[in-house]
Parts: C-alpha cells; sequence; structure tokens
C-alpha cells in the first residue's frame, strides 16, 4: 500500500541515517581534509617581480601643469557658456539680448581651443574638455542662426 501526503504526492520516509564508518563518507571525509589542508608543494608561491603599478596612479603628478592664465581663459568660457544658457532661460530677454552673449562664447572658446592646441599637452581628459567646449560653442551657434529658440507661437 502506498502512502500519500494531504496533496496527492507521495510521501518520502526517512531512511536510516548514514554513520560516518559508511563507504561513501569515507571519501567525502578525505575530499574535505585535502581541500582543508592542501599539500604544501602543490601550493607554494613563487615570489616574482613586484606588480606595477596601475596606469593611473603612475601619472599622478606628472601631467604637464597649465599656466594659470590657462585655466582663468578655461572658467571664463565655462562662465560666458553659463551665462548665454542663464540668458536663453530668461523669458524677459529677446534673442537680440542674448546673441551678444552667444558671440563672446564662441569667440573665446574658439581662441581657447586654438591656444590649447599650439601647446604640447597630452591629457587626453583635457583635450576632450577642450574639444567638448569648442563643439558645443559651434552648435550653440547654428542653433541661433537658425532658429531653433524662436518661439513656436
Amino acid at each position: 500500500m502506498k502512502i500519500t501526503g494531504l496533496e496527492g504526492q507521495p510521501q518520502v520516509r526517512p531512511g536510516p541515517p548514514h554513520s560516518p564508518d559508511s563507504p561513501g563518507s569515507a571519501d567525502f571525509n578525505k575530499l574535505l581534509r585535502e581541500s582543508l589542508e592542501p599539500d604544501d608543494t602543490e601550493t607554494r608561491i613563487q615570489k616574482k617581480a613586484p606588480l606595477a603599478e596601475p596606469r593611473s596612479i603612475q601619472n599622478i603628478g606628472r601631467l604637464s601643469p597649465l599656466p594659470s592664465e590657462f585655466e582663468s581663459r578655461t572658467a571664463r568660457v565655462i562662465d560666458l557658456m553659463d551665462r548665454y544658457a542663464q540668458s536663453l532661460s530668461d523669458p524677459g530677454k529677446t534673442l537680440k539680448d542674448i546673441e551678444p552673449d552667444l558671440l563672446k562664447f564662441i569667440e573665446e572658446a574658439r581662441s581657447l581651443h586654438e591656444t590649447y592646441l599650439k601647446t604640447e599637452n597630452t591629457d587626453t581628459r583635457l583635450t576632450r574638455i577642450m574639444e567638448d567646449l569648442h563643439r558645443t560653442s559651434r552648435l550653440e551657434a547654428v542653433r541661433f542662426q537658425r532658429g531653433d529658440y524662436l518661439d513656436s507661437e
């Protein structure tokens, strides 16, 4: 006769517990002992030359410093871009009022980019910043001239 549970599923009756002296447990005990206490001859660590420092750490402090005049010009271009963005968001300003801010931003970004290209700085992050500023200024000039900021009413 088959004994079934409440839901019609056969119930498993627990068998006799495995004794530690059963044949299968000897293999398990051996494997467990080997994994917990590895053989010294297989796991010896051979000393090799020390690893080199990661690149980002090696180059810290070796970037060619920019003159303070160059840093101030970069900050000025970013300030001009911010002023232009604020002018665009001011509903009280007309496009004719905003245009001088845009022209200053474009000219400063172009001049800064040209000056940067004449330097021998090889910092890729700084190059990317200079190119982004220059590209943004040119893109804004196109948008402004194309009339993207005209009211559609």
